[in-house]
This record gives structure tokens, sequence and C-alpha cells, in this order.
């Protein structure tokens, strides 16, 4: 799924928080997930949208 599908993703679940995957992990995928951020951004700010490093973590408070 590219950056404008999985902002509708976004638009019809609603998630409390959104975590980019797979990004630039294989040549057809796009290299980094700055387009998914800003689309989220502009079409739902409600969700927050958490951007990882390959072996980093995030844990909820349960306030997220």
């Amino acid at each position: 799924m590219g950056p404008i599908e999985a902002v509708r993703a976004l638009q019809i679940v609603r998630p409390d928080v959104a975590i980019p995957m797979h990004y630039g992990t294989f040549p057809v995928l796009v290299k980094d997930p700055s387009d998914f951020v800003m689309l989220a951004g502009k079409s739902c700010p409600e969700v927050k949208v958490v951007t990882l490093e390959p072996g980093e973590t995030y844990e909820t408070s349960g306030q997220d």
C-alpha cells in the first residue's frame, strides 16, 4: 500500500496512532514515509503518526 492508500485506510479505520512500516525495504516501495506523514496530517489530523527508525520501538502510555 502506498501513501495514498495508507491514508485512505486511516480515514476508514481512524486509529489513535499510525506507524508506517516497510518503506524503503524493497525497490518498488517508497523510500521514506514523508508523503504519508504529510497526507495523514492533512486528512486525519487526529491520528498521531509515529515514524520509527529500524530497531526502534514505540510503547503507548494508554493515553495515545
